[in-house]
């Protein structure tokens, strides 16, 4: 830590485990024995590890996301390749999570 903190330091990191190629991480948090599996938290940080703040996802809906993508699984396991299917499936779950956001928090992404 700088003596004098009326001045910005800066300190490169030489141990830390991301490179600079690093775009993204993700941490799943798991719960106790006997906890409800709803309760698992995947820690996402959507961008540079060094200067993006980590965002909590709990995945609620599972009944809909799950089965909705078990559905484009099944497709593409018949298939043996990405389609119209997977893109349609991305854009419902960005959608989904726009409309769960501002739900459950009041925020509109």
């Amino acid at each position: 830590m700088p003596q004098d903190d009326s001045k910005p330091v800066f300190f490169p990191f030489r141990d830390f485990i991301p490179r600079y190629q690093t775009a993204s991480a993700q941490l799943i948090q798991g719960v106790r024995k006997g906890e409800d599996p709803l309760l698992t938290i995947a820690w996402t940080i959507p961008g540079s590890t060094l200067t993006t703040v980590a965002i909590p996802l709990w995945i609620t809906a599972k009944n809909e996301l799950f089965r909705r993508a078990s559905d484009v699984i099944t497709v593409l396991r018949r298939n043996g390749r990405a389609g119209r299917e997977t893109t349609e499936f991305y854009q419902w779950v960005d959608q989904y999570v726009r409309e769960q956001y501002q739900q459950r928090f009041g925020v509109i992404l």
